[in-house]
């Protein structure tokens, strides 16, 4: 693997897993498929999706997991699902075209990575779907269950096409005859993808030659072979998500103790009233001492009287 391909992968590594968990994905689909807007009630039909309990059903089959996936499916593509994956082609050899020009520009590296970015949501989205749709005993789930498992490899074939044969960082300097060559090969390739599939013809050999030969076919992902859960895969991620959530939080609160540790409980008041922009209260101890030393007491009002009468002995 060279440095191109080294960098290309290492810069989107965190982009990976930054994207929502299957539990806000799925929040989405409940809230389009059922028009519902109670938060609480989208809460417990998430929680019923996440343990793949239909709950509704139209004609002896299920209803509920497949409207949902439907709905995000639907939402996403905004037109069909297989015209949004021609959209990726056609967008990816855009962005290969211009980076093939001579040199990067810091606006074509910018396309190219939001484009990345892009394709790891939707990734997460797909496969969120593909455990919904895994689940489900809709007559038609299994239709949709294998268009987007055809859609999810073309989603990883094109977004790897970018990372492996493209730069990423911008660059002034010249791009090598080699570079240039590859690049012509990956966007030939990406056309005759959109060529076939316009048929129908998914698992045309020549195409998978030549995405052989760009190390981009993705054949052997442990997904695409047979009997993989998506289902179980989804139930995965959101544990690691949640996790992940936990970590956070009890760090954010260790860290806030560890940093007030040895504060008094004079100190800690104080604190919050700062923080709240509150005063302190009239009978705070502060001020309480603070009254306490300024009170014009007994004592002082003797001294007082004595000095004005040697005052007035001397007049």
């Amino acid at each position: 693997m060279d440095n191109l391909t080294i960098g290309s992968l290492s810069a989107n590594h965190k982009e990976k897993n930054n994207h929502e968990s299957p539990r806000e994905i799925i929040a989405e689909g409940v809230r389009k498929s059922t028009k519902i807007n109670d938060e609480k009630t989208i809460a417990l039909l998430t929680e019923q999706a996440l343990r793949a309990d239909s709950g509704t059903k139209v004609k002896g089959y299920d209803s509920f997991l497949f409207s949902i996936a439907e709905s995000l499916e639907n939402v996403r593509c905004e037109t069909s699902s297989q015209n949004e994956y021609f959209s990726w082609i056609d967008e990816s050899n855009k962005i290969l075209k211009e980076m093939n020009d001579g040199i990067v520009t810091d606006d074509e590296l910018r396309e190219r990575n939001h484009f990345i970015s892009m394709s790891w949501q939707r990734e997460t989205e797909l496969l969120t779907c593909l455990a919904l749709y895994e689940q489900s005993d809709n007559p038609m789930a299994k239709k949709r269950y294998n268009e987007l498992r055809i859609k999810l490899v073309r989603l990883r074939q094109i977004r790897s096409a970018l990372m492996t044969n493209t730069r990423s960082s911008s660059d002034q300097e010249k791009i090598k005859a080699a570079e240039q060559a590859r690049l012509r090969h990956t966007i030939r390739t990406l056309e005759e993808m959109r060529e076939y599939d316009e048929y129908g013809d998914y698992n045309n050999q020549a195409l998978l030659e030549h995405m052989r030969q760009l190390q981009i076919s993705h054949e052997k992902d442990f997904e695409f072979y047979k009997g993989y859960s998506f289902y179980t895969r989804m139930l995965e991620e959101q544990r690691r998500s949640q996790t992940e959530k936990n970590s956070r939080e009890n760090f954010a609160v260790l860290l806030s103790e560890m940093r007030h540790r040895n504060e008094s409980k004079e100190d800690v008041r104080e604190r919050i009233f700062r923080l709240t922009g509150r005063r302190l209260r009239e009978n705070s101890e502060e001020n309480v001492r603070r009254v306490r030393g300024n009170a014009f007491d007994a004592n002082s009002y003797m001294k007082l009287r004595e000095l004005r009468a040697l005052q007035n002995e001397g007049d």
